[in-house]
């Protein structure tokens, strides 16, 4: 008799458990969700360090869920001790892919910055019916090209102009900018990919995610692991691997790169350094072997 009332209770015990852990919907505070998710297990999903963070997106993920949150200003910093630092969001709802999870965060990120830019939602669609956003048909560049560094494994900004080969001779202390369509090389698979984790100051990316070719320019660098440089790709595989590097970084690369005393389309047109990092720009260049005083710096 003991032994079927104990079994009675148990099963009673563990099915009022899994209620509870069902017992989550979009739109509940992430506290509410922690809760309902049996928060109080060591390896519950809110008891680990978020699996991403940015823009107020946040992923958290054990085994093969991912769940998802907006409206994050403090990301979940997991077991500290013996305190939990749950932080704060809303939940949207759990999926479980990688795949799906990439998809839904760039949802949300995209509804965010099209919130939070809203009075520039004019001027940001003329600029990108004039440039575009593909890899086809956009030409220019405007955040810094970043180099691969095999000492650190990390994308970084060259402290000079290294676009005339491709090699970067010195780097930056820190990378100081970097956006959701930044790609990162993975040297696992050989492909430039986005980061979906976190970025440190060496450029170093903790996950990554899946490449889209319509998010990149032409201008767009790959790493030749062969030869050891940064250069663009002529073809591109779904993957974000190149199988046809570019000898030298086209000029749609060199657009954003640093000062040059001879326009790259009228090498008659020269012009002088004015300051000293113009001035750095052209030595560093020169002593790299990528161009040759008076005729292409």
């Amino acid at each position: 008799m003991k032994k079927i009332l104990g079994v009675i209770f148990l099963s009673l015990l563990l099915s009022g458990c899994a209620s509870l852990e069902g017992n989550v919907f979009s739109g509940m505070p992430k506290k509410s969700f922690c809760s309902a998710k049996s928060s109080g297990s060591f390896s519950a999903i809110c008891n680990q360090k978020f699996f991403y963070y940015n823009n107020g997106v946040e992923v958290l993920k054990k085994g093969s869920e991912f769940a998802v949150f907006k409206n994050v200003t403090a990301p979940t910093l997991g077991d500290k001790g013996f305190s939990v630092r749950y932080g704060n969001g809303t939940y949207v709802r759990s999926v479980y892919s990688l795949s799906e999870a990439q998809n839904l965060v760039a949802m949300l990120d995209s509804t965010f910055s099209n919130s939070s830019t809203n009075s520039q939602t004019t001027s940001s669609s003329n600029s990108s019916n004039s440039s575009g956003n593909s890899y086809v048909g956009s030409s220019t560049n405007l955040q810094p090209q970043l180099f691969y560094d095999p000492n650190t494994n990390g994308m970084r900004e060259c402290a000079h102009d290294g676009l005339s080969n491709g090699k970067c001779l010195s780097f930056k202390p820190s990378l100081s900018t970097h956006t959701k369509n930044t790609l990162f090389y993975n040297k696992n698979t050989g492909a430039m990919q986005p980061c979906m984790g976190s970025v440190n100051v060496l450029g170093q990316c903790s996950a990554f995610g899946l490449f889209n070719a319509n998010s990149i320019t032409k201008g767009q660098l790959f790493y030749d692991p062969k030869n050891n440089k940064m250069t663009t790709c002529s073809f591109v595989t779904v993957m974000g691997k190149c199988s046809m590097y570019d000898l030298t970084p086209n000029n749609w690369a060199k657009s954003s790169g640093g000062f040059r005393m001879t326009d790259p389309k009228n090498p008659y047109n020269k012009r002088s350094p004015r300051t000293p990092q113009q001035s750095i720009d052209v030595g560093m260049r020169m002593l790299s072997g990528g161009c040759t005083l008076g005729i292409d710096c």
